[in-house]
């Protein structure tokens, strides 16, 4: 066997690999980013599919704001009350930033958790918006 073909086959193990475990892939992305922005209880949101990890890796990074666009001082998200997360393929999520406002508050903080499915995952990140708002 030659080494290209040996490479090949590594490649496409380590993507079976991968993929056992996926929560969602870059098919099924769009998917995923569609139902985030119909059922996030949140006056305004953003999502963003990555592919930054490469397409075999994809993230979504989910970005919101618990008060309107209007509301914002100086028209900047920074100064909401925003969060922003990262939603791992494996179906890691993560806060990675929120809002100053929330840390005065002493309001309670979003943990690194893991889903299965995109019902689990609404509803983590909705009843979190609850707790905070």
């Amino acid at each position: 066997m030659k080494t290209s073909e040996l490479k090949q086959i590594m490649r496409e193990e380590i993507q079976n690999i991968l993929m056992e475990g996926s929560f969602f892939d870059i098919n099924s992305a769009k998917q995923v980013e569609s139902e985030l922005e119909k059922k996030i209880s949140a006056p305004w949101k953003m999502v963003i599919i990555s592919t930054l990890g490469g397409e075999s890796r994809p993230a979504i990074i989910l970005k919101l704001s618990l008060d309107k666009k209007g509301d914002w001082a100086q028209g900047i998200l920074h100064n909401s009350r925003y969060m922003m997360f990262h939603i791992h393929s494996d179906g890691n999520v993560e806060l990675f930033s929120r809002g100053l406002k929330f840390k005065q508050e002493n309001k309670p903080k979003f943990r690194k958790t893991r889903v299965s499915n995109i019902n689990q995952l609404i509803s983590k990140i909705n009843t979190y918006i609850k707790l905070v708002s």
